[in-house]
């Protein structure tokens, strides 16, 4: 949230953002492109990640007041935002997905 308006900010231009940040702050587990996808509301004012990993979408909650073309950003999960049961983390290990 807070992103900043007027400044061409796109969804691919966000999902570079989100990408370059989390590098230069070692925010990612593995090498390469930490982001998905993204999507930006119609006003702009808020946008979605997915990020590749649950470690990953953990570690990005961190970048909660950096700077976006002069904007401190807002860093959170969606309202419907469910954690993983212990069921499922035992099913998605080895897979890659969890970091």
């Amino acid at each position: 949230g807070n992103l900043p308006m007027g400044v061409g900010l796109t969804p691919a231009t966000l999902k570079q953002f989100v990408a370059q940040i989390m590098q230069q702050l070692a925010l990612t587990v593995k090498p390469g492109d930490p982001v998905i996808d993204s999507f930006l509301s119609g006003d702009g004012k808020f946008g979605f990640v997915e990020m590749r990993t649950v470690a990953e979408a953990n570690n990005a909650l961190a970048m909660t007041g950096i700077d976006c073309y002069g904007r401190p950003i807002r860093v959170g999960r969606p309202a419907d935002y469910v954690p993983l049961t212990p069921d499922l983390i035992q099913q998605c290990e080895g897979t890659g997905i969890l970091g």
